[in-house]
Parts: C-alpha cells; structure tokens; sequence
C-alpha cells in the first residue's frame, strides 16, 4: 500500500509530459500531508521539467522563467534547474543572473566542464571576454572537447 496515491499520480503525469496536472497532484498531496518530501521535490522536478518543455519545445522564455524560478524555489541547488535558469535568463539578455545562476552549477559540480562552458559563454555575452577566456580554458582543462560543437 503506498502513502499517497497523489504522488503516483502526479509521477504518472510528468511521464506523460502533462506537468501542470502533475503539479496540482503533488500540491493535493501535500495537502494532505505539507511534509511529504517526496512530494516536495517531485513537485520540484515537475517544475523543471515544464520549465525546459516551454524553453526548448515552445520557444516560450517568460513562461519557462515562471516555471524554472518555481523550481529553483524548491530545488535551489538543483544542477539541471540552475542550467536551465542560467540559458533561459541569457537568451532574455539578463548577463548577470545567467552567470550567477551558471556560477551555482560550477559550485554544484565543479568537475563539469559544461559548466565552465555556459559561464563563459555568459561572460563573453556580458562583454566580459578575459572571465570568459579563462572559463573557457578551465572547460578544456577538465575536457579537451569541451568546446567543439554536439
């Protein structure tokens, strides 16, 4: 038997890609129970997952940012949330939340050279091209790809 059928069904949503219905099921379930932290952070994950849905799928930035930013509330030291909030904000031209938010990845896993990537892409994108050069050269550091094209 399972503590909350909420949570089953708002994991079933977010498999099918339906993440405001996945939301609403996590928020019921928390209603039930505010300390339930599975749903907490699933409810999190839902977040950004609808979050990089409208970015990368849609082309729709203001509603990612909403949707990214309630993530990042719930998962402030989430890698994936913060790279999604770091790319979303540079594409909105906001160069300094795009390097504070990629400068979060760097502390979250500082042995990921992508990472350094998007931080210096950031800076050049800022005009700041010594912080990114130097980004960029710690990237081929980590890994000598790192900057070729996927």
């Amino acid at each position: 038997y399972y503590k909350n059928p909420y949570l089953l069904m708002g994991n079933a949503y977010v498999y099918l890609e339906q993440y405001d219905q996945a939301i609403e099921s996590y928020n019921t379930a928390l209603k039930l129970d505010s300390e339930f932290a599975d749903a907490i952070n699933n409810r999190g994950i839902a977040y950004r997952e609808a979050g990089k849905m409208y970015g990368e799928k849609r082309g729709d930035i203001v509603k990612a940012l909403q949707y990214l930013n309630q993530a990042h509330a719930a998962l402030p030291n989430d890698y994936e949330t913060n790279r999604l909030l770091g790319v979303a904000n540079g594409i909105q031209g906001r160069n300094e939340q795009a390097i504070a938010f990629f400068k979060k990845c760097i502390q979250l896993e500082p042995e990921n050279a992508g990472a350094y990537v998007n931080l210096g892409n950031a800076y050049y994108n800022a005009g700041q091209t010594e912080e990114g050069a130097a980004m960029h050269q710690k990237a081929l550091s980590i890994d000598p790809n790192a900057l070729r094209p996927q």
